[in-house]
């Protein structure tokens, strides 16, 4: 009958579970309680094995031992028995029988005599029936070629069974003095041979771990397979002590090189910052105020407010690049600019804007290079407010900027070209508008204002966030500062746990009352 299924299952988790438990607990000894185990393993089914042969074999031996004394004697006995037998002399025949026992090992003797029905016993009728299996030796008696009878002696093997046992004890504490004779022997081995090394391997290895790289294990008077690990050991830490140096020197040059160009950008933003300027507008009703901040030290964006008597010149750009490229496009750009508008304090909005492209292609261009291997541009506005008749006018390359005026935000016309680049001829046109009342604002934004990632998906600030916020401070009558910081607050804001993916600058400038 087949046992549940269950059953089955859960014989074999137990069997399982009682596995894993001992191969766990194995795993806690030490290698010589191991081996030790392993020995006594062996050399219980061994012992085993060799009891059952030599017991068989002993057996055997004894028993063939005794077969051939008992035969001797049975020989000369026989001879004995024969007048008896005979002369049918009964008393003479049980004598005789009882001689077949003269060794304490045969426990029954039958003769069985020709021409009789009942064989005789010794000692009595019940030894056969008590010793069923233990037959030892036949012996016919026969007086020349007649058969008179014959004799079965039984023995008893308690006698061998005793002498067995206690050759068997004999060896069993002889087997149990070789396993603890072992034991000491490989728990002196395992100090001497093992323990030693291994605790010499561990220590230099701890100290290595520490920091200490010249820690090595050195020449270790062990076991192939412990020298061997001793010896890649060491060469790995001089490996390691090697390249770890070579780290280290290549850090502090590369320190050294970090503090070189750290105080070349301390000092390049520097120099940038003083190029990025607004100068207050005199003698008019307007206020202006900007930030910047660029993605690294110091960036692409620019601006700068140059206050002439009749008017105010605004220049907002967003150079090429980041870092110290876009850094480099806008000291090009300050100087175009400036230039441009010093030396024609008269010319309009296209005119100037048109004489800073010019000034960025033939600065930059190099006879023995193709003028496209430096791509210097720009996204720029340059506006004028005109004192005198309170309007504005510009050009816009690429560079949008919001007006807000009688509560309408809107933003500014632009051209769909850049300054700079590879194109050395280019017209821009020059857009007008009113620009005085109480109220007024102009807002000038760099991409790293509208396109600041924020929210959960990462969208852009946008122009309609950057309408809203303008709108807020106009509702509360901010200033041009104001206005800047709540732009600036907002952006932040936006952006949460993102982080800024360009250069970010915001202009503001402002038409106030006279005395506010």
């Amino acid at each position: 009958m087949t046992p549940p299924a269950h059953i089955i299952w859960k014989t074999r988790r137990l069997i399982a579970f009682a596995s894993g438990g001992c191969n766990a607990m194995f795993r806690q000894f030490s290698i010589v309680s191991r081996l030790f185990f392993v020995m006594c393993g062996v050399s219980l089914v061994l012992a085993l094995l060799g009891v059952g042969v030599f017991w068989q074999t002993a057996y055997e031996y004894k028993r063939k031992d005794l077969s051939v004394r008992i035969a001797t004697a049975s020989v000369r006995l026989s001879r004995a028995i024969i007048p008896a037998l005979a002369n049918q002399d009964t008393k003479m025949t049980e004598a005789v029988i009882s001689a077949f026992a003269g060794t304490p090992e045969v426990s029954c003797v039958t003769l069985k005599a020709r021409g009789t029905t009942e064989p005789l016993y010794w000692p009595d009728a019940n030894c056969v029936a008590n010793n069923p299996e233990l037959l030892l030796h036949t012996q016919p008696i026969r007086r020349g070629i007649r058969v008179l009878g014959e004799v079965n002696v039984y023995f008893t093997n308690q006698f061998i069974l005793t002498e067995l046992g206690l050759a068997l004890r004999i060896i069993a504490i002889g087997l149990v003095s070789i396993l603890l004779g072992c034991l000491i022997a490989l728990w002196i081995a395992q100090r001497r041979i093992a323990l030693r090394p291994i605790n010499r391997i561990v220590t230099t290895i701890n100290r290595f771990r520490q920091g200490l790289m010249e820690a090595r294990i050195g020449p270790l008077p062990a076991a192939p397979e412990l020298r061997a690990i001793s010896t890649a050991f060491d060469a790995m830490a001089q490996e390691l002590e090697t390249a770890t140096a070579k780290i280290t020197q290549q850090a502090t040059e590369l320190r050294e090189k970090h503090d070189i160009i750290t105080q070349s950008l301390d000092y390049g933003s520097s120099v940038q910052n003083k190029l990025i300027s607004l100068d207050p507008v005199k003698g008019s009703p307007i206020e202006v105020d900007g930030f910047v901040q660029q993605l690294s030290q110091v960036g692409g964006d620019f601006y700068v407010g140059i206050d002439q008597p009749e008017r105010y010149v605004l220049f907002f750009a967003d150079a090429t690049g980041h870092g110290i490229p876009g850094a480099l496009a806008t000291v090009v750009l300050s100087m175009a600019v400036r230039n441009a508008v010093a030396l024609q304090p008269d010319a309009g909005p296209g005119v100037i804007i048109e004489d800073i492209h010019r000034r960025i292609i033939t600065g930059l261009r190099d006879r023995r290079v193709s003028e496209t291997d430096v791509r210097l541009g720009a996204d720029a506005t340059l506006l004028m407010y005109h004192k005198a008749t309170q309007k504005i006018t510009w050009c816009s390359a690429k560079q949008p900027f919001l007006i807000a005026h009688a509560g309408e935000l809107t933003f500014a016309q632009a051209d769909r070209q850049s300054l700079g680049y590879e194109v050395e001829a280019k017209t821009f046109t020059v857009f007008e508008a009113s620009f005085g009342d109480a109220g007024d604002v102009l807002v000038f934004c760099s991409d790293g204002i509208l396109d600041a990632p924020g929210g959960a998906k990462g969208f852009g600030f946008g122009k309609r966030r950057l309408k809203r916020v303008v709108q807020a401070s106009l509702s509360n009558h901010a200033t041009a500062s104001q206005i800047v910081q709540s732009i600036r607050a907002e952006t932040f804001a936006y952006l949460g746990d993102h982080s800024l993916v360009d250069d970010m600058s915001v202009v503001v400038m402002r038409a106030t009352l006279a005395g506010n």
